[in-house]
């Protein structure tokens, strides 16, 4: 039987650390796919031989490298935030908003309070009060950052800079209108177009996506009702193609899913784990 590489979390910690995120995210954006596909589902990509709760990097159709999903995704979206704040955020960011307290909220703070030295204070929302009173003690306790549990999400996104969604509401229910959000503020939509209405996406000055193809894929199913399409996408953000940031406007960067990134940035990860001997061989 075939061979693949597993990573759990505790190998994606040291992998993939805060400091080095954003750089090997970059270096996944600049490489080409490397004959490698992607597999967010690894169990249904192998016909059940892969453990649950796993990706899969594939090359010709076997996997070579298994990695935990959740731990994954979290730290690329943890990077992804801050690679676009980086070049469309206000630099002098004091205030961040999260929406959804959880384990990317988690990867998230991790690497803010490394990029944005001047941040004083997060205020996050969850609909589950004790998850959000937890996540907020975490936050102060062990990252130094005043955190503040407001008891709506509107009340949340007033006087944010950077403003994260990772809270993935019920489908068809959208959380932000329009008049919610302050100029200025930089919108970071990990949980796609679940949060947002099409309207305050279409009320900002600038939009930007991880893949073009699956707006439009989005938009022909009709989930982006009048919302002009995004200027560019992650690739053109991080290489310099697009504009800088000029002025107060409300920019929305929206998540929609990247196979090919993803396969990318894994790709970096099997390189790095090979490297230092990480992980364990499985047989699938």
């Amino acid at each position: 039987m075939p061979n693949a590489r597993h990573l759990d979390a505790t190998d994606l910690a040291a992998l993939l650390p805060a400091a080095e995120a954003v750089p090997l995210l970059q270096a996944a954006l600049a490489a080409d796919d490397g004959g490698f596909a992607w597999a967010a589902d690894a169990a249904a990509a192998t016909g059940g031989r892969a453990p649950a709760g796993t990706a899969a990097l594939l090359r010709g159709g076997a996997p070579e490298l298994l990695l935990d999903a959740a731990a994954f995704a979290a730290r690329r979206d943890a990077a992804t935030v801050m690679l676009v704040a980086r070049h469309l955020a206000d630099p002098q960011l004091e205030v961040i908003t999260l929406l959804g307290c959880n384990a990317t909220g988690r990867a998230v703070m991790e690497l803010a309070v490394k990029a944005f030295p001047g941040l004083e204070r997060m205020l996050c929302y969850d609909p589950d009060v004790g998850r959000q009173a937890a996540f907020a003690d975490e936050v102060m306790t062990t990252l130094s950052v005043a955190s503040i549990i407001p008891p709506e999400p509107r009340e949340a996104t007033e006087g944010a800079q950077l403003l994260v969604s990772c809270l993935q509401p019920a489908p068809g229910k959208p959380v932000i209108e329009p008049e919610w959000l302050q100029a200025g503020t930089t919108c970071v939509l990990l949980d796609g177009t679940s949060t947002f209405t099409p309207a305050t996406l279409a009320a900002a000055a600038r939009r930007v996506t991880d893949s073009l193809p699956a707006w439009r894929a989005a938009a022909a199913a009709g989930r982006l009702p009048g919302v002009p399409e995004p200027e560019g996408d992650l690739a053109a953000l991080s290489a310099g193609r697009l504009p800088a940031r000029v002025g107060q406007p409300i920019i929305v960067f929206v998540h929609l899913g990247a196979p090919e990134l993803d396969a990318a940035l894994a790709a970096q990860l099997l390189a790095r784990s090979q490297a230092a001997g990480r992980g364990r061989q499985v047989a699938l």
